[in-house]
């Protein structure tokens, strides 16, 4: 069972955690409206070719992708900051044993043992 000044740990590092991937997201959603309006007002200070715009596409799929997946991890935070509050933090959604501390310290957010994580891959 994890010891009370571990879950205190655990519950900080998952609140900055939270805190870096949310002001990243702002910057990239910032940084990809730019690059939007940009390309939309044809105010680039760059000459325009059809290969730059092939490269501003694949940027704008990258930040979605990254931002598609910023949200993932945000949504899996917060559900393990609710964990901590209701008691279940550190339990196997599927077997229903403890999480290893140092799996939890190295990703605080999983929510699958070792054990079942593999079996899920495989």
């Amino acid at each position: 069972m994890l010891e009370e000044k571990q879950i205190k740990k655990l519950r900080k590092s998952l609140i900055r955690k939270k805190k870096e991937l949310l002001t990243q997201y702002d910057k990239l959603n910032e940084d990809s409206l730019k690059i939007t309006q940009t390309a939309v007002s044809g105010e680039s200070p760059y000459s325009f070719h059809i290969a730059d715009e092939g490269t501003n596409t694949f940027e704008r799929e990258r930040d979605f992708t990254m931002g598609d997946n910023m949200k993932v991890l945000i949504s899996r935070i917060d559900k393990a900051i609710e964990k901590i509050k209701n008691g279940t933090y550190g339990i196997c959604e599927i077997c229903g044993r403890e999480i290893g501390y140092e799996r939890l310290e190295a990703l605080p957010f999983v929510n699958l043992c070792i054990n079942c994580k593999k079996e899920d891959l495989i």
